[in-house]
């Protein structure tokens, strides 16, 4: 099969319990460290076994940050996978498919399909492999099919499972069973216009949680409480296996009002104390959310936002949270809120969120999506690179009463942060409280203390502003000069630049806005954007539009048009080119 896009795309489907997901992890991992570009979009319900799983891996030469709707292949592990996911095939594309068990004729009668049976679980019956390698047996004899070598596979089984000789040799075998078998027996190629280097400089391949969670710790966290929810599970999975490595204490307690109230014990005690949840934890924590903001514990809160509301699609992507973390918790107080859009801002911005936390005493919310946290993508950023130094802001580990005279935990001072100090510092006593307090930290109800110590808190959010100055709160792509703008935030920003590409080779000429700091607002920025375009276009992943909501709150532009997609889905670039095709004017 021939064609002259400069990418292949691939999908594997099937229920769980068949390494679906981890198949395409595979793959994506072998052509990563053949210098491959790499992104790997996946679905699955939420199930331990059964249901439709599938990962879509999408591969090139050039950089690529977005899923396309039609794939060269579809590696199918049982009928419904087929059923699901022939549609997708381009003509003159290959159906692989497990022909011990599953009949494809029904589902490829008429369409312009190469037929491609292996009885994969005859063959690892035959070679004494177990069940959990029919996967790994699948992508030897994809290789075949892509005219790549195999080796690339096998040097991606030796990195992953390195130090585990038997589980190499193992994978090894079922993938050279699998080529064989193709080699043997299959008359179809695929023929792409570019071939992998086997000795190129290997690419990261990197999911959003995981570049939070390497944040965390180059951010200098040493403590981390959570109870899983997807999407922000894989971050208390990620920790919880480097925590010996890192000095970092990481605990799953009972709930996710534990977790965030642990963590907040763990900031008043001196420890860089971070929590992750999704919406419906989120709301359990948003009582202790005041509580960290009225006694100024720093705390930062990442949320991975997910289709609801309730349950919602528990397994699924969304965009609904935006104005729930900007106004959560009881009463009124500054916090930040910040939305990376790719695995390379969610590693450094997680390091910012510390650092404004604990330098103004305020919770910080990193907010991300199944789509950023769960998927995976190539990088070429050398995260050791791309580190910033910690800050603790008024932290003290000593107190000379001489020279800086009485401690009190809530001095009113003229940018409102007051003095911290670690517990049992000599000369200093803490008192903390959830009720109004006197600088000392004493309960109290005095009507002009309690001016004085909102007047305080909030005196924090003009400092604030200034400082998210420093960390690029917008970031523009495309063409300057371009006319028509697109503004977007969060995971949207590689569908968008992709979608992008499409529309300049139209001759088309854009420009888009990615708003990265949610709170405070970067008004100015946004206000200057929209007023040097002729067309101003949202794309959000939610109903409502809540950034441009928030673009007309804070600047009194109003974005007439509007691109949502709510059905826990990401756009797919093509989707999204046709969208943006039918709005521009």
């Amino acid at each position: 099969m021939v064609r002259n896009r400069n990418f292949g795309a691939i999908i594997i489907g099937g229920p769980a319990g068949y390494g679906i997901i981890r198949g395409g992890w595979f793959l994506g991992k072998a052509f990563s460290l053949s210098g491959l570009y790499v992104h790997i979009y996946r679905e699955y319900p939420s199930l331990i076994q059964g249901g439709h799983n599938f990962a879509e891996v999408v591969f090139s030469p050039e950089p690529i940050h977005s899923h396309w709707p039609t794939v060269d292949m579809v590696i199918a592990f049982d009928e419904r996978a087929i059923k699901r996911q022939v549609d997708k095939i381009e003509p003159g594309g290959v159906l692989m498919y497990d022909s011990t068990r599953i009949k494809a004729e029904p589902y490829i009668r008429n369409k312009d399909v190469q037929e491609l049976p292996i009885p994969f679980t005859k063959l690892l019956r035959e070679n004494e492999l177990p069940k959990i390698t029919m996967n790994v047996l699948s992508l030897g004899a994809t290789l075949y099919l892509l005219r790549f070598d195999i080796e690339l596979l096998h040097k991606a089984i030796r990195k992953i499972f390195a130090g585990r000789e038997k589980i190499i040799e193992m994978n090894i075998k079922a993938a050279n069973v699998g080529m064989q078998y193709a080699e043997e027996y299959c008359g179809c190629r695929i023929d792409l216009p570019f071939k992998p280097n086997i000795n190129a400089e290997p690419k990261t391949l990197i999911s959003g949680n995981e570049a939070i969670s390497l944040g965390a710790i180059a951010g200098g966290v040493t403590f981390y409480s959570a109870y899983p929810m997807t999407p922000a599970s894989p971050i208390l999975h990620y920790l919880v296996n480097k925590q010996y490595d890192t000095d970092m204490i990481v605990i799953q307690p009972e709930n996710e009002i534990a977790a965030i109230l642990q963590a907040i014990g763990a900031s008043y005690a001196g420890a860089r104390a971070m929590t992750a949840t999704s919406g419906g934890g989120f709301s359990l924590m948003t009582e202790a959310l005041g509580l960290a903001a009225m006694s100024e514990t720093p705390i930062v809160i990442v949320l991975a936002q997910r289709q609801g509301p309730s349950t919602g699609l528990a397994t699924h992507t969304s965009q609904g949270d935006l104005r729930f973390v900007l106004h959560a918790s009881q009463g009124e107080f500054p916090r930040f809120v910040i939305a990376p859009g790719d695995v390379n801002e969610a590693f450094f911005y997680t390091q910012v969120a510390l650092n404004l936390a604990e330098k103004y005493q305020v919770p910080v919310i990193l907010i991300e999506d199944k789509h950023l946290g769960e998927d995976w993508w190539t990088t070429d950023e050398d995260f050791s690179r791309n580190m910033i130094p910690i800050e603790r802001g008024k932290l003290y580990d000593s107190w000379d009463v001489k020279a800086n005279g009485k401690y009190k935990r809530f001095k009113i001072t003229e940018d409102g942060v007051s003095p911290r100090v670690i517990l049992g510092t000599k000369n200093a006593i803490v008192k903390a409280d959830g009720n109004e307090h006197t600088e000392e930290g004493y309960t109290s109800e005095n009507p002009d203390l309690v001016v004085a110590m909102n007047d305080k808190r909030w005196r924090k959010f003009e400092y604030m502003k200034r400082e998210m100055r420093k960390y690029n709160p917008v970031k523009i792509h495309g063409d300057e000069d371009a006319r028509i703008c697109a503004i977007g935030w969060g995971s949207t920003k590689g569908v968008i630049i992709d979608a992008m590409k499409l529309l300049n080779d139209d001759g088309i000429k854009t420009k888009f806005m990615q708003v990265i700091f949610m709170s405070p607002f970067p008004d100015k920025e946004v206000s200057d954007f929209v007023n040097s375009c002729d067309q101003v276009i949202d794309i959000e992943n939610n109903k409502t539009s809540q950034l441009a909501g928030l673009v007309r709150e804070h600047t009194g532009y109003y974005i007439e048009h509007r691109i949502n997609k709510y059905n826990g889905r990401m756009f797919n670039q093509l989707e999204l080119y046709e969208m943006l095709k039918r709005v521009i004017k």
